[in-house]
């Protein structure tokens, strides 16, 4: 299965391409293989490449085939960085 790490890590390279003078909420709506993420994302404002420090928030629900949804917040999951060298 998708490791979560990863997710967290890809949608955060995603995040890292938009240029904001303030803190701003990003929608979330991917299908990774089957896995569906769909929530928000609210970062600091930090401009360009983004740290986990600057991710102030996020709600995210998790959908996998038949299992049901999983839902990540600030106040039930923690952040991580993964960096995969090969992509």
């Amino acid at each position: 299965m998708f490791r979560l790490s990863a997710l967290i890590a890809s949608l955060l390279a995603g995040l890292a391409c938009f240029q904001t003078a303030h803190a701003t909420v990003f929608s979330v709506d991917r299908d990774l293989e089957g896995l569906i993420v769909v929530g928000s994302i609210t970062t600091d404002g930090t401009l360009g490449t983004l740290a986990p420090s600057n991710i102030d928030s996020w709600d995210l629900s998790l959908h996998y085939s038949s299992k049901g949804p999983v839902t990540l917040t600030t106040g039930n999951s923690t952040l991580g960085l993964v960096w995969d060298s090969a992509q």
